[in-house]
């Protein structure tokens, strides 16, 4: 009998010591797509019917540099001083854009022209307006949802004590700051720093030459009260 006794102690000792291993296995694991940790999309705004699934795929795939890609903010300007009286609204765009100069002349013909500016229109600047506030502050992901295909725009705002003081996924290219995120922004009392990475997406997951691509971040302030 002793023989059996060893043979099943060896047994329950071996059953223990890979219990121990595949735990220790389970605590090394990470949620979400690719690895990436809820922790790090935890408290991000969703606009426009972007999902959890997108941003963790975008956040776990390599940043690229492109300057035809490249998100640039047309407001806030760089080191703006922003009036304290009322949210605003932070817009960017993608590449690079047509800058107004000064006239030019062709003196063998006599001709004088101004350079081509493309201006939006004032139907796309209300109908960008009426869906940004029918999308606006989603607090809630929109996990397993209908999947992402095209463009997405993560605005990350930072302070020096907060690096993810506002985080939005969406996929348009303004976002209007909501009141209790307005009212943390005023709180810093500090230069911040905003920043938007995009990518290109098919059923959430960034396409092979989709990015993402890293932006062109901007300070500003708020001025105080």
């Amino acid at each position: 009998m002793l023989p059996l006794r060893i043979a099943v102690a060896s047994l329950a000792g071996a059953t223990a010591l890979g219990f121990g291993l595949f735990a220790g296995c389970q605590d090394d694991t990470t949620d979400g797509v690719g690895g990436a940790q809820a922790s790090e999309i935890e408290g991000v705004i969703y606009e426009g019917g972007m999902t959890d699934e997108a941003l963790e795929a975008l956040l776990e795939a390599p940043l690229k540099t492109d300057v035809e890609k490249t998100a640039a903010f047309t407001w806030p300007e760089p080191d703006a001083q922003i009036s304290p009286t009322e949210p605003f609204e932070f817009c960017w765009h993608v590449g690079p854009v047509a800058q107004r100069s000064q006239p030019k002349s062709d003196s063998r013909l006599g001709l004088h022209f101004e350079p081509s500016v493309v201006e939006p229109s004032a139907f796309d600047v209300a109908s960008r307006s009426l869906l940004g506030s029918m999308l606006s502050g989603v607090p809630a992901a929109h996990a397993h949802g209908t999947p992402v295909n095209g463009p997405g725009y993560f605005l990350v705002i930072s302070s020096e004590s907060e690096p993810n003081l506002v985080r939005v996924f969406t996929n348009i290219f303004d976002y209007k700051i909501n009141d209790p995120d307005w009212e943390k922004m005023k709180a810093v009392k500090a230069p911040m720093t905003a920043k938007v990475i995009w990518a290109d997406f098919e059923t959430n997951r960034v396409l092979p030459e989709g990015g993402p691509w890293e932006g062109t971040p901007v300070t500003f302030s708020i001025a105080a009260e």
